[in-house]
């Protein structure tokens, strides 16, 4: 009997050899090597732009929260949409990623786990939309789901937190007309058009996290193997502006 040959995933970073001999690829340099290859477009390229700057800001306030506890640690009084206690850096790095992401003026939705409901996420906005109303369509092309802060309440014990991120691509125009009240049930159309909507993770555009530890470590794919980047913190003086250096 035949037997076929198991597939292999294709590795992007094969295709960045000697493109960087001196210091290595950084993370904008791979992103957009990425974008003039076709590989991705301008738009992702952008939105990774302001996930690096994030997350370096982010790992500089994990990195003094010890130091300044009455402003970054312990609890902000409110609960997530997880049922837990948000604590005050919670909602500081939410502030981060989500303004960071916004600035791109690329994203129509952003969804953090800090807040109950899916956030405008073009240039200024900020109020929270309903789900599935028609403003999402009016805005940027993807949508971002984020937990700013995984594992916050170890921070004030130094044990490693981390930030995870997904990137979707907003579903195909088709209107959406949904009730206000979605108690009374939805029509068979209704319901299909709801679960083009709820999109499966096999739909990520991209995903990644950044894990805050002994080093900071910003691991990503976009859906062609998995690359690794490690912040080079030696040039921050102070502030948080390394670049990110492929690692793996």
């Amino acid at each position: 009997a035949k037997t076929s040959k198991p597939r292999t995933a294709t590795r992007v970073v094969d295709e960045f050899e000697d493109v960087c001999e001196q210091t290595g690829v950084t993370l904008s340099r791979y992103c957009i090597e990425l974008a003039n290859r076709g590989k991705i477009d301008e738009d992702l390229n952008s939105i990774f732009n302001s996930i690096r700057e994030a997350a370096k800001v982010i790992a500089k306030l994990v990195n003094t929260a010890p130091l300044q506890q009455a402003e970054l640690l312990g609890l902000q009084g409110e609960i997530n949409v997880q049922g837990e206690d948000q604590k005050k850096l919670d909602v500081i790095t939410n502030d981060v990623f989500k303004n960071a992401l916004r600035y791109t003026g690329k994203l129509g939705t952003l969804a953090s786990e800090e807040e109950d409901e899916p956030v405008d996420g073009s240039v200024g906005g900020s109020e929270a939309i309903p789900l599935l109303s028609d403003e999402f369509a009016d805005t940027g092309k993807y949508i971002c789901v984020f937990d700013p802060l995984d594992g916050s309440s170890n921070v004030d014990a130094g044990i490693p937190v981390g930030t995870i991120f997904g990137v979707f691509e907003e579903p195909s125009p088709a209107e959406c007309e949904l009730p206000a009240d979605l108690s009374k049930g939805l029509s068979e159309e209704q319901q299909r058009c709801l679960a083009g909507t709820l999109q499966p993770g096999k739909s990520l555009v991209a995903a990644g996290y950044v894990l805050y530890s002994a080093s900071t470590e910003l691991v990503l794919t976009f859906g062609q193997g998995v690359v690794g980047f490690t912040l080079d913190t030696s040039t921050w003086d102070g502030r948080p502006k390394g670049p990110w250096v492929f690692g793996r």
